[in-house]
């Protein structure tokens, strides 16, 4: 084994840590903190949710000039900007005198986090060849739902024992220190960097966007994605539904997450050594087991069966998890693979929004049609990325 491959995996995990300790956390503390702000701040429940919405947007804002800056500077620079960001984020919240300024502090943790989520993804494609980037990739997308699995439940116990202000200022801390291993781990020059400087001054946005299959796996990802930010919102509510309590419903959810998380190391690394690298069988079987289940999962009343189904939607979402961050960079030019992850991640943060949509259809038409609408999205992507998408780059 060579000195580079082996250190490739040193930088594989250091910046999975990262992320994990740094943006995981960001969206686990959100649980635990809004029957506390409802009470510290003295607003309602559709306020306290704009924690989550400022994070997201601020997540999309930051997608595009995160590419760019990961396209001129390169992805380490990038990334380390993103740990920077999230550490400001994590400080002004935990000093915030009001919950306007945590507010502000949750969109500034949104901006580093999404640039982390551009950079990150780059970074590994420079140390990693295609042949082996699905399985790389998979372990940097398990680090978003193993780190809320665990940092959940911590974080609650320390704003329990501590109060929120203590706890936030100790996850500031954590992100400030983790610049020190980033900075000694990716000072040393990838197998497969991004261009010189010089070559990208004439880079162009529009020659990105004259690739059409490229365009239409984001848009196959947009679809796909919001079926699993779907169930990632409304799982536990759904499976009250259906009779369950909330501890047993919980439960439920948990399952979901954990059949996503052990799928996703399963996916890339079936892509890598089936089919060459590419992402588009894996992506086009998990959606389809993920969406057919959906429909199942309104009409299933047996608590093993509904058990069963949710854990195999959870095993099917996962490829769509990992494909999200392989394709863009799998499809564009070397030197555009900041922009490729930036325009992509437009598409990954916007699907957020379609929680909302189904969210609206439940309360309007009931769980059926919510999960009638969840399949179709799920289905929209499956054929546009069978149909629509063209290439053995994907």
């Amino acid at each position: 084994m060579t000195d580079n491959t082996l250190y490739k995996w040193v930088v594989l995990t250091v910046c999975v840590i990262t992320f994990m300790l740094v943006v995981a956390s960001q969206l686990a503390s959100v649980s635990p903190s809004i029957p506390v702000f409802m009470e510290v701040f003295n607003i309602s429940a559709t306020v306290a949710g704009l924690l989550t919405s400022m994070w997201a947007l601020a997540r999309v804002v930051m997608a595009l000039p995160a590419g760019g800056i990961t396209t001129r500077f390169g992805g380490r620079y990038t990334f380390i900007l993103g740990v920077a960001l999230s550490a400001i984020g994590w400080v002004t919240t935990s000093l915030a005198p009001n919950y306007s300024v945590v507010l502000i502090g949750r969109f500034l943790m949104g901006l580093g986090a999404g640039t982390m989520s551009v950079a990150g993804p780059v970074i590994i494609s420079e140390w990693f060849p295609k042949n082996r980037l699905g399985t790389a990739m998979s372990f940097w997308t398990v680090a978003m739902p193993l780190g809320i699995l665990w940092e959940l439940p911590l974080i609650a116990l320390m704003i329990s024992l501590w109060g929120w202000r203590q706890a936030f200022t100790l996850f500031a801390i954590i992100s400030s220190m983790m610049i020190i291993p980033l900075v000694i781990t990716l000072r040393r020059e990838p197998p497969n960097p991004l261009k010189p400087p010089s070559t990208l001054k004439s880079l162009k946005f529009t020659e990105l966007l004259s690739n059409k299959s490229y365009v239409l796996a984001s848009l196959s990802i947009f679809f796909s994605l919001g079926m699993w930010g779907i169930y990632s919102t409304y799982i536990v509510k759904w499976c009250m539904v259906k009779g369950y309590d909330y501890i047993t419903a919980s439960m439920l959810g948990t399952l979901l997450n954990i059949g996503c998380v052990t799928s996703q190391l399963i996916s890339g690394y079936v892509s890598d050594k089936f089919f060459g690298g590419s992402q588009k069988p894996t992506f086009i079987f998990g959606n389809t087991l993920a969406s057919v289940l959906t429909v199942v999962f309104a009409y299933t009343s047996q608590d093993i069966m509904t058990a069963l189904i949710v854990l195999l939607i959870g095993i099917g979402v996962a490829p769509i998890t990992v494909a999200m961050f392989v394709i863009p960079i799998s499809m564009a030019k070397p030197e555009q693979r900041g922009l490729a992850m930036g325009f992509t991640g437009v598409f990954i943060y916007s699907s957020y929004i379609l929680s909302l949509l189904a969210g609206y259809i439940y309360d309007t038409y009931g769980l059926v049609m919510a999960c009638i609408a969840t399949a179709t999205l799920g289905f929209t992507g499956m054929l546009i990325m069978l149909l629509g998408v063209r290439g053995s780059k994907t």
